[in-house]
């Protein structure tokens, strides 16, 4: 399990740099307003993109590593089949949408209709290879989507530094790497009626799940929005999607790699529980210190890739945006694996509903009074009430988690380097701010990896041994 999470770390953790590239070159090209109104349609495209195209790659995740070849074939026919015919409804809906939040010209509908087009068809070729264990073109496609959303995004913003250019950009980066995973179908039908259904019966509960877990945890720019204005939804938007997108490709570093291969397991419960107590592990060790660092780290961080535009915005947004994408994260890739293993995925839309309700009521409660404080307080709260539900829903339903493996030996070494990074950031107030960020960030790792390596985590010192054995 470990070296399958290495063959794909690398280019992961260079798609979240370019991210934190990507942000910072939209806040300092596009005024704070645009960059509001651009992350209104983003959660337009997005919420679209995951109730029509994401549930199709999820299904695939859950079915495609058990199957057998003839199956195999059937459900890479079928998923694209699917793929395509909720896209055309999809583009239909993002027109209702802009409509309905007064932000319709056909401009805005072309670009943002190519986005949903290019970054789902991009998304689901992407899937494809990794299930398909085609590890050289899923890290050739990612590589050259994460480059060229920088290098594009650059030169277009830098031509014509308005809204559309950037759309542009994002279109453009999608549509070229599409081609390094666009693939023709295997010669066969799309599968029994028993294999469609046991597909259609998983996957569709995802499709309202991906639409609401979108709106839960970006609905907040529409109401800030709405109830202050686009100014004050740049300013929340650009902290909250630097949060959003690390810590969501934190998570994925671990998730991507290594939930095919737990989806293998599912018929063998005594495995199935220890490769997920190994799997949980994975993630604590990799995002409970990426929480940490994140704020210890918030005011040169956001001055670094936002500007000091945004270091008006209070510091408490940002803790607790960043706990409840922690926490949202924790979710989707850990807690729902017992619906998901247990093939109860029905309740996740209705979990998911209460979490949406639950954080709009908040938000429109608490935004006019507290601004953005408000918005981040109720993202916070109800995502942790949407964790618990699941969490106990998947008790309900007899799958029994257990301790994720070394979880004690994560939290020693993460309170060790947030001990000093505290003590380090009080001496470095007279540094430039990127300065602060980088030693910052090298103290961190290193005291960290130091850590785990005296802890013997994970039996990280036999496994490099092992390592250097190979190399000679």
């Amino acid at each position: 399990m470990f070296n399958k999470l290495l063959s794909y770390a690398p280019v992961q953790i260079f798609s979240a740099l370019s991210v934190f590239a990507l942000i910072a070159i939209q806040t300092r090209f596009l005024a704070v307003s645009e960059y509001g109104l651009l992350a209104v349609l983003l959660v337009i495209m997005e919420s679209t993109r995951s109730m029509f195209a994401q549930w199709i790659n999820t299904a695939l995740l859950r079915f495609y590593p058990s199957a057998q070849s003839p199956e195999r074939e059937q459900l890479l026919c079928l998923s694209s089949s699917l793929l395509w015919l909720f896209a055309a409804v999809a583009v239909l809906v993002v027109a209702l949408c802009l409509w309905v939040f007064s932000l319709f010209s056909w401009s805005n509908m072309l670009w943002v209709a190519l986005l949903f087009v290019a970054k789902g068809t991009y998304t689901y070729y992407l899937e494809r290879a990794r299930v398909c264990e085609q590890v050289n073109r899923y890290r050739y496609a990612t590589l050259t989507q994460a480059v060229l959303s920088v290098v594009l995004t650059l030169g277009c913003l830098w031509l014509d530094g308005a809204l559309h250019s950037a759309l542009i950009a994002l279109v453009a980066s999608n549509a070229i790497a599409l081609l390094f995973t666009l693939r023709r179908n295997p010669q066969g039908h799309k599968g029994t009626p028993v294999l469609r259904r046991e597909f259609l019966h998983y996957g569709l509960p995802f499709m309202f799940t991906g639409a609401l877990g979108v709106l839960a945890t970006r609905s907040d720019r529409i109401v800030i929005a709405q109830l202050t204005s686009l100014e004050q939804a740049g300013l929340y938007a650009g902290i909250a999607n630097l949060l959003v997108g690390l810590m969501a490709l934190v998570f994925m570093v671990v998730a991507l790699p290594l939930y095919p291969e737990l989806t293998k397991l599912t018929d063998k419960p005594q495995q199935l529980r220890q490769a997920h107590s190994r799997y949980g592990g994975y993630l604590c060790a990799l995002a409970i210190p990426a929480l940490t660092g994140l704020c210890l780290l918030a005011q040169p961080l956001i001055t670094v890739f936002l500007g000091e535009r945004y270091q008006q915005l209070d510091l408490r947004v940002f803790y607790a945006i960043a706990a409840a994408t922690f926490i949202l994260n924790l979710r989707g890739h850990y807690l729902d694996h017992g619906l998901q293993f247990r093939l109860r995925t029905q309740w996740l839309p209705l979990i998911t509903a209460v979490g949406f309700a639950l954080q709009l009521a908040l938000a429109f409660t608490w935004v006019p009074k507290l601004g953005a404080l408000g918005a981040a307080l109720a993202l916070l709260i109800a995502m942790s009430v949407a964790a618990l539900l699941s969490l106990i829903t998947g008790h309900y339903y007899r799958y029994h988690f257990t301790w994720p493996a070394q979880l004690y030996k994560t939290l020693l070494a993460t309170t060790v380097m947030g001990a000093v990074l505290y003590t380090l950031l009080s001496t470095l107030v007279s540094l430039a701010p990127w300065q602060q960020l980088v030693i910052g960030v090298l103290v961190g790792i290193t005291t960290y990896a130091l850590m785990h390596w005296l802890l013997n985590t994970f039996a990280i010192r036999s496994q490099s041994l092992n390592w250097r054995r190979r190399s000679v």
